[in-house]
C-alpha cells in the first residue's frame, strides 16, 4: 500500500490488513492458518544441528535446518540458507561532497 510517512496509524493498518489478506497476496499464506492443523504429535520436528557457519571472507553465512519424523526421529527434510550481509548504504550526496571536500 502507498501512505505517506505522516499518516496515523489508524488509517493505514485497515489498508495493510486488507492487502495482505488477499488471496492472490504472496503474504496471504504467511497469515491464513492451513485448514487443519495435525496434531502436535504428528507435526515434523524442527532442528537446527549447529549455529550459522559464518565466512567472514565474504560476508556470508550458511544456515541448516532438519524435520525429523516426530515419532521415530527419522531424517524428513534437509534445507539450508546462504545468507549475505547487505554492505552499508552510501552516504546521502551531500554527505559524500563534503566528504570529498576534506
Amino acid at each position: 500500500i502507498g501512505a505517506p510517512i505522516t499518516a496515523p496509524i489508524h488509517q493505514v493498518l485497515p489498508a495493510l490488513s486488507t492487502a495482505l489478506h488477499n488471496p492472490s497476496n504472496q503474504y496471504h499464506v504467511l497469515l491464513t492458518p492451513p485448514p487443519q492443523q495435525p496434531p502436535p504429535q504428528q507435526q515434523p520436528i524442527i532442528d537446527f544441528p549447529t549455529d550459522p557457519v559464518d565466512f567472514l571472507q565474504d560476508s556470508s553465512c550458511w544456515v541448516e535446518c532438519r524435520l525429523l519424523h516426530p515419532q521415530t526421529q527419522q531424517l524428513l527434510v534437509i534445507m539450508g540458507w546462504s545468507l549475505v550481509k547487505q554492505p552499508p548504504p552510501p552516504p546521502p550526496p551531500q554527505q559524500q561532497q563534503q566528504q570529498q571536500q576534506q
